[in-house]
């Protein structure tokens, strides 16, 4: 999330003030950018849709009378 941010506001901040002020190692940033979409990731992302899939759109009121 962090490393998101930072690529996201690369173009207006410092990538070294950003990852100095969020405590994240510049190395750690760019071996991120090197790495994109690894399968931990994509399953992941896969695994949170199936799973707002399966929800309805009470999900939110979960153990709530209805």
């Amino acid at each position: 999330m962090r490393y998101e941010f930072i690529d996201k506001e690369r173009s207006s901040h410092a990538v070294e003030k950003m990852c100095l002020l969020l405590g994240v190692s510049r190395s750690g940033y760019y071996a991120y950018g090197r790495r994109g979409n690894g399968a931990w990731r994509k399953a992941n992302e896969a695994f949170w849709r199936r799973l707002k899939g399966l929800t309805g759109p009470g999900a939110a009121r979960m153990g709530a009378r209805e």
